[in-house]
């Protein structure tokens, strides 16, 4: 016979059990990412963008993030012509071969190589960080990776789309013409 006592330690064990399984599960925590190759390239670009703070990168299983702080709000069209040398930086051989390769898929393509998603924050630094321009792309032509043939519709982060200012303006796919820095 089961006493309340040990129903109310059953049901307190499972409750635990769950909220762990959850936490380790559920709940992705991105990894700081940081080499010579990163902090080069953050030297160079806060030379000639003095309103840069620090350039963070992170991974999540599923995506890529490089959160730019800045100490003041830059333009639209500086924001993307910071961007577009991020775009590069991270589409570089180099980059692609030291970070990507030898850190991320190490870390996340153990079973099978699912390039992640990219992503460019700029977030002003100040008692409350705001994000105010986001840049986004996907290596994948759609989100379903399910079956053989969407898997293998490549886009390779051709296709990029930003959001500056409100939350709840469309997204805008930038042009591919790379010398353009206008946001239109």
């Amino acid at each position: 016979m089961t006493t309340h006592f040990d129903l109310k330690n059953t049901i307190l064990i499972f409750a635990t059990a769950f909220v762990f399984f959850f936490m380790l599960t559920g709940c992705a925590v991105p990894i700081q990412v940081r080499t010579d190759l990163i902090s080069d390239f953050e030297k160079s670009i806060k030379l000639s963008n003095p309103e840069l703070d620090r350039l963070n990168v992170q991974f999540y299983p599923r995506e890529v993030q490089f959160i730019l702080n800045t100490r003041q709000k830059m333009d639209e069209k500086k924001a993307v012509r910071i961007f577009r040398e991020t775009k590069e930086f991270f589409l570089s051989d180099v980059f692609q071969k030291e970070v990507m390769e030898e850190i991320f898929f190490k870390k996340y393509g153990k079973k099978e190589k699912i390039y992640p998603d990219v992503s460019v924050s700029f977030i002003l630094k100040a008692e409350k960080p705001t994000l105010y321009c986001r840049f986004h792309s996907s290596y994948y032509a759609t989100s379903d990776l399910s079956s053989e043939k969407s898997s293998s519709e490549i886009d390779g982060y051709r296709t990029w789309y930003y959001r500056y200012g409100q939350w709840n303006e469309p997204l805008i796919e930038l042009p591919l013409d790379e010398s353009s820095t206008d946001a239109d």
